[in-house]
């Protein structure tokens, strides 16, 4: 009885991180993900590119949806290479990873848009429930358990200026240097 109550904690054990590293979906206006902030300033193609962080999963279900007055018309969705998607640009898309769990950052998908130089300071892109989601309610994720589970989301930025910028640059400073901030 012993080895077995160890052996149910040690899989607990090693499961827990893998349910807890499901990471988040935002948009970005790289492939890289390092800004968020998309600019509509011209007439023309806008892509933006769907990255899942921090994580792991092995599908997504979402929507997209343009707040604030964008004025950006969606042309089109690609899955970034090795992965299947399927379903209504933009409002119901679903991702297949490809693999039974993706680790870390990376690429699901480009969102393509035309822009047409018109959109407002601070308007947004951001992920909404999907009308058929398998979690109700949720933008959804397949986990590494192979578990359906709501997944965090983040938005782009359209036109960022000082009021609403998404990309925040960060001082490096010392425990001490932080300390001083409140004596």
């Amino acid at each position: 009885m012993k080895k077995f109550v160890l052996t149910v904690l040690a899989l607990v054990a090693i499961a827990a991180p893998a349910a807890a590293q499901l990471g988040d979906l935002s948009a970005y206006a790289d492939q890289a993900g390092t800004s968020c902030n998309i600019s509509d300033a011209a007439v023309g193609a806008v892509n933006v590119y769907l990255i899942h962080k921090h994580g792991g999963a092995s599908a997504s279900q979402f929507g997209l949806e343009l707040t604030g007055g964008a004025t950006l018309f969606p042309t089109g969705f690609n899955a970034a290479t090795g992965m299947l998607w399927l379903g209504t640009y933009p409002s119901d898309v679903s991702v297949s990873y490809g693999a039974s769990c993706v680790q870390g950052d990376f690429l699901i998908g480009t969102a393509g848009y035309f822009g047409q130089g018109t959109s407002p300071a601070c308007s947004r892109i951001r992920f909404v429930p999907a009308p058929t989601s398998v979690v109700p309610g949720s933008v959804a994720a397949v986990d590494c358990t192979a578990a359906f589970v709501a997944l965090p989301t983040g938005q782009g930025i359209i036109n960022a200026d000082l009021t609403c910028q998404c990309d925040v640059p960060v001082n490096e400073t010392t425990w001490g240097g932080v300390k001083a901030l409140y004596r």
